[in-house]
């Protein structure tokens, strides 16, 4: 559609954006908004552009004369994910603090004598580094705050808090699986993930040896798993027949039977 709006953003006394809405004349609105008609054509909105120019058109004149929107510099990120939605509309002049930025977050994380799980967590932009809340709401320019969202979600349904460096209670027995299959590759997914060896150590997969031999027209397959005693096989075989994914031994360790192979993952 024909940009018939303006949009004029300023930074004001340093603590608010004010955004002054110019419309042009000779607009005409029909089908609630859906079809506008400006010099003898017609351009179909759709219901988001129709809603939004709907309501900025409801927006009441100052003193003088004006239709202005003042938004708090607290809010700068929101904003600026915003104006994509602006800019469906029409023109949109805005100072370079509110131009997005992407970034690359990177990840870290370490098991602590306690047995608590650190994570550390970057931000890296194009021009800056960022390792902690204050760099990154005194940044010059506004944030992907989307992908933020994502991240501290993510870091908050891992059982950290959203934050740059936090700590997490330590893992149970039954949730190292769990953490090491589901949550670290959804860290892995959003940047680079790097884990300590103290950390790799909660998850060891140990294959046992396998020897095929033939007698006559049948196949004989042994396996033997090394520091792996009799009984603790024979727990792993009584919770194979119960359909269980793990079981814990008398000693409190952990071993994970995966996919239905004679996989034994020890902790």
């Amino acid at each position: 559609m024909a940009k018939q709006v303006c949009f004029h953003l300023e930074l004001k006394k340093s603590n608010y954006f004010e955004m002054e809405i110019f419309e042009q004349t000779g607009l005409n609105f029909f089908y609630r908004g859906q079809v506008l008609f400006y010099k003898g054509n017609f351009f179909l909105m759709t219901k988001k552009q129709a809603s939004l120019l709907d309501a900025l058109r409801k927006v009441p004149l100052d003193n003088g004369g004006r239709k202005i929107l003042q938004f708090d510099t607290c809010d700068r990120d929101l904003l600026a994910s915003t104006l994509s939605q602006f800019k469906c509309l029409g023109k949109v002049e805005a100072p370079a603090s509110l131009q997005i930025q992407s970034f690359r977050p990177s990840f870290y994380m370490d098991r602590e004598e306690d047995g608590s799980i650190r994570l550390d967590m970057q931000f890296q932009y194009e021009t800056c580094l960022v390792t902690n809340r204050n760099e990154l709401e005194n940044l010059p320019f506004a944030s992907d705050i989307q992908l933020e969202k994502q991240i501290f979600q993510l870091a908050l349904s891992a059982g950290f808090e959203a934050d740059f460096r936090s700590w997490r209670q330590s893992l149970k027995a039954e949730a190292v699986h769990t953490f090491f299959q589901e949550v670290l590759p959804a860290f892995a997914a959003l940047g680079e993930l790097k884990i300590s060896v103290s950390m790799q150590d909660l998850y060891q997969i140990q294959k046992p040896q396998v020897q095929i031999s033939s007698k006559g027209s049948l196949l004989e397959i042994q396996f033997d798993f090394q520091d792996i005693d009799q009984e603790e096989i024979n727990r792993a075989m009584k919770a194979l027949v119960a359909k269980q994914d793990y079981y814990i031994s008398s000693s409190d360790q952990v071993y994970y039977l995966m996919n239905r192979q004679n996989l034994f993952v020890k902790i």
